[in-house]
């Protein structure tokens, strides 16, 4: 008999990404099967050569996944148990998840001090560790050099790169959001606009030098131009927090008619810690402030103000140069445990 993990990937193209914490676990567990597909695979759980089966989920608790771990828990006693492995290192979208994490998890890797804070207050019951950031590496040790990044995206070396990475944006907010912020990114020299890894099958915006992810890439745009970049220009993505790690400025992009921004003045809702962060750079209200390009310009001469408003946060990039060796670690130690309960 052998034990089973079974990896699903809620977003395929993280397996790239997961790909370094598996190559460590499977040294560290060579007797452990480990198994990856995009969803549940109920003929792999199935199988009767399994003593323990353990899930670890890949990204965020999608609908699709909380019902297969509901449906897994209830039906097959030889599961031990799901692990989360946060896939970002944001938290201020945390409070729109509707699963019950606590219901359908044992545990979460997290990257930081914030997602461990909104875990206690949204989920005390749920047992968190803070890991770091499975991909740092490749956020530390650039994939490309700043010419080959800067020839690859038509951008000028010489220049500042200004890359603007807005968060994943559903439905018709996705239209209302961009026809408020394309107008204002036209004017910004030298800029990059790489969207979420969801837009994949949206055409790029128009007017503006839009990052197109191809198979020549193995990971986002977004990783390739990251460590290259003079400002991050985002609103609640996790791409502000790993920037942080540079301490180079970020521009807040605040809109108040987006549904899935948690605030209309850049506060979390009632309720959740007030100690969470709220401004890491310079907010930009769009639909409000007007002439984008001009605060990029004067932000660049005098970054002291916004990085002031990141400083304290950091230690909250959740770039860590191990992270993926404590990402195995973690899930070994679960695993471990997990087979002593049988």
């Amino acid at each position: 008999m052998s034990i089973l993990l079974h990896v699903v990937y809620v977003c395929p193209k993280n397996r790239h990404v997961f790909a370094l914490p598996l190559d460590v676990f499977r040294k560290l567990c060579p007797r452990v099967v480990v198994r990856e597909h995009n969803t549940m695979c109920w003929d792999l759980v199935g199988d009767k050569r399994w003593s323990s089966i353990f899930v670890v989920v890949f990204g965020h608790l999608a609908k699709q996944c909380g019902d297969d771990l509901r449906k897994l828990k209830m039906s097959n006693a030889r599961f031990r148990g799901a692990v989360l492995v946060e896939h970002g290192t944001s938290h201020l979208k945390h409070y729109l998840v509707t699963e019950k994490r606590n219901d359908l998890l044992d545990l979460v890797l997290v990257c930081n001090r914030l997602q461990t804070a909104i875990h206690q207050h949204l989920w005390p019951a749920l047992r968190t560790a803070e890991t770091g950031l499975g991909y740092s590496h490749i956020i530390t040790q650039p994939l490309l050099t700043r010419e080959q990044a800067c020839a690859r995206f038509d951008l000028d070396p010489a220049m500042p790169i200004v890359l603007i990475a807005p968060t994943w944006i559903p439905g018709k907010s996705r239209e209302s959001y961009l026809a408020n912020l394309i107008p204002q990114i036209r004017d910004i020299p030298n800029h990059i606009y790489s969207g979420h890894s969801s837009d994949s099958g949206c055409a790029p915006p128009p007017g503006v030098n839009a990052a197109v992810h191809d198979r020549t890439l193995r990971f986002s745009a977004t990783a390739y131009l990251l460590p290259h970049a003079a400002m991050v220009i985002s609103d609640t993505s996790s791409v502000m927090f790993e920037f942080l790690y540079f301490r180079r400025p970020i521009i807040q992009l605040l809109w108040t008619q987006y549904a899935n921004n948690p605030s209309t003045d850049w506060q979390l809702p009632a309720g959740l810690p007030t100690h969470a962060p709220v401004q890491l750079g310079v907010v930009f209200r769009l639909g409000v402030d007007s002439n984008l390009a001009s605060v990029v310009q004067d932000t660049l001469a005098q970054p002291d103000t916004a990085l002031r408003h990141g400083e304290q946060f950091r230690d909250c990039s959740g770039i860590r140069h191990n992270a993926h060796i404590r990402i195995a670690k973690a899930i070994q130690e679960f695993v471990a445990e997990g087979a002593c309960k049988k």
